[in-house]
């Protein structure tokens, strides 16, 4: 408000003078931020706006549980419907140290933008023409963007990891390229070992592995 002359506080608030556009615009303590005043009581919000509008999901149950591995949950609108008026979804992961969070990219084209809550790790981004284009250490408060059709995966340090996406999309479809729900498993032998450029034997111990897999893998050591 005090940024605005009083001629356009006065004229976006229908106020009638000058002293009046003044007092609405210098009366305002502080900017984002303000002090309560000692006794002032705000408001309680109402438990039917909390309902729609927070969603617990540390508390909820998980999507995929490994064990010394990690857990890995989904809220999309039909969890908190808010989410559809905001075109989002979220993933929630919590790696065990050393753990992998195995590669995976966005089907419908959604971007991701992941947040680091606790821990920290090493995160590979690669591109379309199949080009690393990220290779770095993560911590806790760091974030990082994840393009449309990117693959990204990621591995926890000895203490572990737990980080946050936001998927620019409703309903996050993700591929999965190294577990048993991946595309590999839907391609015949032949097509696999000349995509790969490798012999059948190989072809048969990658692809054994692959089905082994979950989207959660845990530490070797």
């Amino acid at each position: 408000m005090a940024g605005f002359s009083s001629e356009f506080t006065s004229r976006a608030y229908n106020l009638k003078n000058q002293e009046e556009a003044n007092k609405l615009a210098k009366s305002q303590t502080g900017v984002l931020i303000i002090k309560i005043e000692e006794g002032l009581i705000m408001p309680q919000p109402h438990n039917d706006f909390l309902d729609k509008m927070v969603y617990n999901i540390d508390a909820a149950s998980a999507d995929v549980d490994v064990q010394k591995g990690g857990v890995f949950k989904t809220l999309t609108s039909s969890k908190l419907p808010f989410l559809e008026q905001t075109g989002i979804s979220i993933s929630h992961v919590e790696l065990d140290a050393n753990a992998m969070y195995s590669p995976t990219y966005t089907v419908n084209g959604a971007d991701r933008l992941v947040y680091v809550v606790k821990g920290r790790g090493n995160v590979q981004i690669v591109g379309i023409s199949g080009k690393r284009v990220l290779d770095t250490n993560i911590k806790a408060g760091q974030m990082f963007l994840v393009p449309k059709f990117f693959t990204v995966a990621e591995i926890a340090g000895s203490e572990g990891m737990e980080f946050v996406s936001i998927i620019t999309s409703t309903w996050p479809f993700v591929e999965e390229l190294a577990t048993k729900k991946s595309v590999w498993n839907a391609l015949s032998p032949i097509v696999s070992r000349v995509s790969l450029n490798v012999t059948s034997e190989f072809e048969e111990l990658f692809m054994s592995n692959v089905t082994k897999n979950s989207i959660i893998i845990p530490s070797t050591n």
